[in-house]
């Protein structure tokens, strides 16, 4: 399993932000496919001029330069993302983790 700790969550995903490239890609590398290769949506969010290697690494993900606009990038991103595994699975998702 992807993390034990999501074990506790019915439809699980998971959010990574960043701010550019990460200090050891092989292992960042190796990190999504875990998650991907158990079936847990991992969404890559970049934040600032320099978070564009985020779209690069995550398949799903969003980049947004500016700060100001996080706010809106992020909630269309998880209005998509919550509504594709509604649409997949067919049930509501009822917890959240911190």
């Amino acid at each position: 399993q992807a993390s034990p700790e999501l074990g506790q969550f019915t439809h699980p995903m998971v959010f990574v932000v960043g701010d550019g490239e990460p200090t050891d890609k092989p292992a960042t590398i190796a990190g999504i496919n875990r998650f991907r290769s158990s079936g847990i949506p991992i969404l890559g969010i970049g934040i600032g001029e320099g978070a564009g290697e985020m779209a690069t690494l995550f398949p799903e993900s969003v980049v947004e330069p500016n700060l100001s606009g996080m706010a809106h990038t992020l909630s269309r991103m998880l209005r998509t993302t919550l509504h594709e595994q509604i649409t997949t699975t067919g049930t509501h998702p009822i917890r959240f983790a911190a």
